[in-house]
């Protein structure tokens, strides 16, 4: 590899595993990369299956390919972020999910629940002071393509064929992927990842609701931070009133 930078497109199924505390499986990135920069663009939010088919699979590859030759020389965040808009706006596209009405299942419901998290924009490394990486396990499974393709190079290689003719047993990790990357000299990293980011083992509704909250630190929290605020904003203001009515009542 001669680049300096690889645009990522993963279309395995995705596994975070959980420790007996439940929480997730994570590494630090300065302990495998310290110069690495990482933008990660999850189509699942935590726990959530995504509900792409597999033409869905070609139609956002088309889109980051495109907009890659759109953003040729854009620097790698704007990248990200044009990429991320174009596909959270088709969140629910059937072109992209398959969805069908009529025939909706429990993993569709799921996923629609969820679809205004889709495609969150996490960005990693010292421009962010960003390091805790949640550790997600890629794996084979029978609606998936078996493969995290390197959009950016002609053929668009698979980096999980590479990491098989290391002789590196499966199933292979992010944390695989990137110390791969980064012993060949890859400083920066837009990562589209569009696999499902199950839990494993399977949790209850409110651990799994506990799990997401806490995990927003390494998925990308933005939005999260900003509801916090406004109903600290709300909480002040109802608090306010009361005193105000109590004042009136003496």
């Amino acid at each position: 590899m001669s680049l300096d930078y690889v645009i990522l497109f993963a279309t395995m199924h995705g596994t975070i595993r959980l420790d007996e505390h439940n929480k997730p499986d994570t590494f630090d990135l300065r302990d495998l990369a310290p110069d690495m920069e990482l933008v990660k663009i999850n189509a699942a939010n935590v726990g959530v299956v995504n509900r792409c088919s597999q033409e869905g699979f070609q139609f956002a590859k088309q889109i980051v390919i495109d907009t890659i030759a759109e953003t040729d020389d854009e620097p790698m965040d704007f990248t990200a972020e044009t990429i991320a808009s174009k596909l959270q706006a088709l969140s629910r596209d059937p072109r992209l999910t398959g969805y069908q009405i009529g025939r909706e299942t429990v993993f569709d419901r799921q996923y629609r629940r969820h679809t205004d998290t889709s495609y969150r924009v996490s960005k990693f490394g010292l421009s962010s002071n960003r390091f805790e990486i949640i550790d997600k396990v890629f794996g084979a499974d029978l609606y998936f393509e078996d493969g995290i393709y390197v959009l950016n190079m002609e053929g668009h290689p698979d980096i999980i064929g590479m990491l098989e003719d290391t002789g590196l047993p499966a199933p292979y990790c992010l944390s695989d992927v990137i110390m791969f990357l980064n012993a060949r000299g890859i400083r920066k990293v837009l990562f589209v990842d569009m696999s499902c980011s199950s839990l494993a083992p399977k949790v209850t509704p409110r651990e799994e609701r506990f799990i997401r909250r806490h995990a927003q630190q390494f998925h990308g929290g933005r939005k999260q931070k900003r509801i916090r605020t406004k109903h600290r904003r709300q909480n002040t203001k109802r608090k306010g009133t009361l005193k105000r009515r109590t004042k009136r009542n003496k």
